[in-house]
């Protein structure tokens, strides 16, 4: 068994050590992560809702891909078309936005504005 001192002057084994340092590793890519997130959600979004032919919005909590965190996450359900000519077919995909609440709503208020011109609606 190694032991190792630590700032305090604990032995450390090589276990607890080895320990401290994925505790230190993974404190590390989450305040990356923070710094990412922190950035998208002060961003701002332009979408061409009739080009992108979007047909719903909704706001979901996903847990993080590369940490342990839950993020909220807006997303746009969409039609792409595929093929060209007689052969074309549209495809159902989303687009994952990472931005924040008030972004959202922002999105939100526009994509029901884009619905009332599209169907002539008040």
């Amino acid at each position: 068994m190694f032991l190792f001192k630590n700032d305090n002057g604990y032995k450390m084994t090589k276990e607890e050590r080895e320990e401290l340092k994925e505790i230190q590793e993974t404190q590390a890519k989450s305040a990356n992560f923070y710094g990412w997130y922190d950035r998208s959600l002060k961003a701002n979004v332009a979408i061409d809702w009739e080009s992108m032919r979007v047909f719903s919005i909704e706001r979901v909590v996903r847990k993080h891909s590369s940490s342990c965190l839950y993020i909220d996450e807006t997303v746009l359900g969409y039609h792409n078309a595929v093929g060209t000519g007689k052969e074309q077919e549209d495809e159902i995909r989303e687009w994952v936005l990472e931005c924040s609440l008030d972004e959202h709503n922002r999105l939100v208020e526009e994509f029901n504005k884009y619905l009332a011109a599209k169907y002539k609606r008040k």
